[in-house]
């Protein structure tokens, strides 16, 4: 999952920096490729999904840890 928010940073970084080259006089269709690629971001729910996952691991690990001591 992080590997993935890492690229997808990467990539809409590199977007923003070769569209910003290449603007001299915009056109109708640079400026509606601006308001698209203005729009395209991580947003909060990413935490969500970041913080969903990390829950997951750590109450299996709980859980797990607590079947090991209730055995012995």
């Amino acid at each position: 999952m992080l590997r993935a928010i890492i690229g997808f940073t990467s990539i809409v970084g590199k977007a923003h920096a070769e569209f910003a080259k290449s603007i001299g006089r915009q056109t109708l269709l640079q400026a509606l490729g601006k308001l698209v690629l203005n729009s395209v971001g991580l947003e909060w729910g990413w935490v969500l999904l970041v913080g969903g996952a990390l829950a997951v691991i750590v109450l299996a690990a709980i859980a797990h840890a607590g079947k090991i001591y209730n055995h012995t």
